[in-house]
């Protein structure tokens, strides 16, 4: 098991997995309300997110778990804007999983799914009606980016940019050291 390190998040057990049809039950209840309320572009459904797949090998959809319950979703592409780049467009829980690690934990793990496939650098939006955004990005090492950088214009969203070569953009703390631990895991692909 793979090991990761966040403040706050003292032994969080998380990982991702590939969302698929049966993750319809749980997700379409609360998805499009959710990411709407903090500023992203809303997905209506599973099946919505599963049809963009299809249409673009670039795109990739993964279920977030926490001990093995799902609590959230997060949707990536990979050479986009250019080869060497990925667009994470959303990192996703309902409110009752919220702010307890499996966010930025799977952060973590898409950072290491793209870095696989030779990308280098990753893109995050930071939607304005959201500021906890900005923070959530910069705990994990992205900086915020000038507007002739961003990868795209979206409006209400400014861009987070991490360099996954650079050892100086990894989550560290104030002075320099790790944060507490967590735990960093491919999701079992279990149902609850």
């Amino acid at each position: 098991m793979a090991r990761a390190s966040f403040s706050d998040h003292a032994r969080v057990n998380a990982g991702i997995r590939p969302l698929v049809p049966a993750d319809a039950a749980w997700v379409d209840a609360w998805i499009e309300e959710v990411a709407r309320r903090v500023g992203y572009d809303a997905p209506r459904s599973v099946e919505t997110l599963l049809a963009r797949v299809a249409k673009d090998r670039r795109l990739r959809v993964r279920a977030i778990e926490r001990d093995g319950v799902p609590v959230g979703v997060a949707v990536y592409a990979v050479r986009v804007p250019r080869r060497g780049a990925a667009i994470i467009e959303l990192i996703v829980t309902p409110p009752g999983h919220a702010r307890r690690g499996a966010g930025m934990t799977a952060a973590r793990l898409l950072e290491d799914e793209v870095r696989a496939t030779g990308i280098s650098r990753v893109y995050a939006p930071a939607p304005a009606v959201h500021g906890i955004a900005v923070y959530f990005w910069i705990r994990l090492g992205y900086r915020p980016l000038m507007r002739p950088a961003w990868p795209c214009e979206r409006p209400g969203v400014g861009w987070m940019m991490r360099d996954l070569r650079s050892p100086e953009s990894a989550c560290q703390g104030r002075d320099g050291g790790a944060h507490g631990e967590g735990t960093v895991r491919k999701a079992s692909g279990r149902r609850p």
